[in-house]
């Protein structure tokens, strides 16, 4: 029995020692807290044991040190910001030696030379003549009041007022317009005002800055928009008739009110007006899509701004000198010994081109330069992608048969 309890006491004594083994190296593990419970041996204890890790730890380094070094080169974080606005401005100066601007600076090299429009006039609709009011936007080209702004924002109006930036309002009378290029040129009695900074529209790149400045939905005077120009060359058809191409595409936040403002690039310079956001469908009673506004080029605004003030019209555009009627699908059905789908003549200029082509009154155009017209808005369409003096054929329908002809388009003396 003694010798039983003898080994009982050796085994309580060894169970002892590996317990006190194992506490101590759980308090080693256990950091900061050890030095709170164990006392001055165990801090000692646990420091050495640090140190030897510390020194397992530089060997392990010192070993693997090019693999390591690669590792926390991938790993460090980017300090970088991303700009839309710095990544989408030009690099340098322009061909005029000025630096590109920060939007604020834009906004406030342009905003004084944009204005807001309205206008009062009289509509016929089928239902008959109603009075109408409606708001746009225009940009100061000259010092002395020249306003450019697009044609169906003052189109049938009797009344035009501008409103500066300032608040201050003026009375504008009309000085010209180019319907089938959707610009006008209106002006005010006034002198020393400030006026935009012209651009080389011809010079974009997609994807450079776009700043648009504008009065959205005729209550927002000077609203600046940001984005970049998404693209060049889109072509766009209006209202049905009036078919506008080389246009800017931006992703500027662009809406009604927005029509006759101005596009301005990275340096302020105007570079394109204003003009519609795409539909998503050609039904202009249909919703708009955001993030696709477009602009008619500067560079095309130019020479119809020129023309407006000097001459009271556009130069070059295409006349044939006829009054024409719709001629429907509907009409040519219900009508087939005499009618095709057309514009049915139904009057004549008395210089008019059409005349030597042998074309007469109660004729049927049914093509033109190659392509098929079915409607008045068709015709001019095509018509006006042509300039006076182009010979171009023309197709017309009388009493049961076809025939084929050239027409020499000539000047029209208002669009």
């Amino acid at each position: 029995m003694r010798r039983q309890e003898k080994k009982q006491k050796r085994f309580a004594k060894v169970f002892a020692s590996l317990l006190a083994i194992s506490l101590l190296i759980s308090s080693c593990n256990s950091g900061e807290v050890l030095k709170t419970i164990g006392g001055n041996k165990n801090e000692t204890t646990a420091t050495q044991v640090n140190e030897q890790r510390e020194d397992e730890s530089e060997t392990s380094q010192d070993t693997n040190s090019t693999t390591d070094s690669e590792k926390e080169d991938n790993s460090k974080p980017t300090d970088r910001h991303f700009d839309i606005e710095a990544a989408s401005k030009r690099k340098g100066k322009n061909s005029l030696g000025h630096e590109p601007l920060s939007t604020v600076e834009i906004a406030e090299k342009t905003k004084a030379a944009v204005v807001a429009i309205t206008t009062t006039g009289v509509r016929e609709t089928p239902l008959g003549v109603f009075d109408f009011q409606s708001a746009g936007s225009g940009v100061l080209i000259s010092e002395d009041g020249y306003i450019v702004t697009n044609n169906h924002v003052i189109a049938n109006a009797k009344q035009i007022d501008v409103v500066l930036a300032t608040g201050e309002t003026y009375r504008a009378k009309l000085v010209g317009t180019a319907p089938s290029k959707d610009i006008a040129v209106i002006k005010i009695e006034e002198k020393k005002l400030p006026f935009v900074e012209i651009g080389n529209s011809d010079d974009l790149m997609v994807g450079e800055l776009a700043v648009a400045v504008g009065n959205p939905l005729g209550d927002f005077n000077g609203t600046v928009t940001t984005g970049i120009i998404s693209s060049l060359g889109r072509r766009l058809v209006l209202e049905g008739s009036v078919e506008l191409s080389n246009l800017i595409q931006t992703d500027a936040a662009i809406n009604s009110g927005n029509s006759g403002g101005g596009l301005f690039n990275s340096y302020g310079e105007l570079i394109g007006i204003n003009v519609a956001k795409a539909r998503a469908r050609e039904n202009s009673n249909s919703a708009p899509v955001e993030g696709l506004g477009f602009a008619i080029p500067i560079n095309t605004v130019a020479p119809i701004v020129n023309s407006l003030i000097n001459k009271g019209y556009l130069e070059g555009m295409p006349s044939l000198g006829i009054y024409g009627s719709d001629v429907s699908e509907s009409m040519a059905q219900a009508y087939p010994e005499i009618l095709v789908p057309g514009v049915w003549i139904r009057d004549i200029a008395e210089n008019s081109p059409v005349l030597e082509s042998g074309l007469k009154v109660g004729d049927i155009i049914t093509g033109l330069a190659g392509e098929k017209v079915t409607s008045v808005a068709q015709l001019n369409i095509v018509k006006n992608r042509y300039k006076a003096g182009d010979e171009v054929d023309i197709e017309f329908y009388r009493n049961g048969e076809t025939h084929n002809s050239k027409v020499t388009l000539a000047e029209a003396k208002h669009d």
